[in-house]
C-alpha cells in the first residue's frame, strides 16, 4: 500500500507503509472502548493504538524529537487511511477518528523503549453495543493492518 503524504491525495510525496514498518518497528495495540448507557456498561468499539520509534535508545524520551514528529506524521495519514476503510461513504455504523498526541510511550516489553503514539479510534454510532457485523469489519481492518506488516505484540 502507498499512503499519500500529509492526507493529500493530490500530493506527489508518497511512501509505502511496508518500508515504514519495516523501518519504525510498527506495531498495533488494541483496546476495547466502553461508555455506559442506560446505566450499563456496553461495549462501544475498540481503540487502535500504532506504536512506532526511530531510535532504539530507551534514554531518548524527546517527543519534539523532529524524528518522532516526521514518524508521527506518517503514522497519522497511515491511521487516516484505514479510518476511511471503516466507512468509506459515511453511511456506515461506524465513526472513526484519529488522534496523534505529542506524547511518547514507553513499552517495558520492548526494554522501556520510547514509541510514538497514533489511535484510530472507533465507535458504533448507535445507542446500542457493537454488532456482529461492527466486530468482523474492525476484525478485518486489522487484517488489513497485519497484511503490511504492522504486528500485534
Amino acid at each position: 500500500m502507498v499512503a499519500p503524504a500529509n492526507g493529500s491525495v493530490s500530493n506527489s510525496a508518497r511512501f509505502s507503509v511496508k518500508d515504514l514498518v519495516a523501518k519504525a518497528d510498527v506495531l498495533l495495540q488494541v483496546w476495547p472502548v466502553y461508555s455506559v448507557r442506560n446505566r450499563e456498561r456496553v461495549h462501544v468499539g475498540f481503540e487502535l493504538e500504532l506504536l512506532g520509534s526511530h531510535s532504539l535508545d530507551p534514554t531518548h524520551l524527546d517527543p519534539g524529537c523532529p524524528m518522532c514528529s516526521h514518524l508521527r506524521s506518517e503514522l497519522t495519514v497511515v491511521a487516516g487511511y484505514f479510518a476511511h476503510k471503516v466507512n468509506p461513504d459515511g453511511q456506515g455504523s461506524l465513526l472513526s477518528t484519529v488522534t496523534s498526541p505529542s506524547s511518547l510511550v514507553c513499552l517495558q516489553r520492548y526494554n522501556n523503549r520510547s514509541f510514538v503514539r497514533v489511535a484510530l479510534e472507533i465507535q458504533t454510532c448507535s445507542e446500542h453495543s457493537l454488532s456482529a457485523s461492527d466486530v468482523g469489519l474492525i476484525n478485518e481492518l486489522r487484517s488489513r493492518m497485519r497484511e503490511t506488516g504492522i504486528h500485534e505484540p
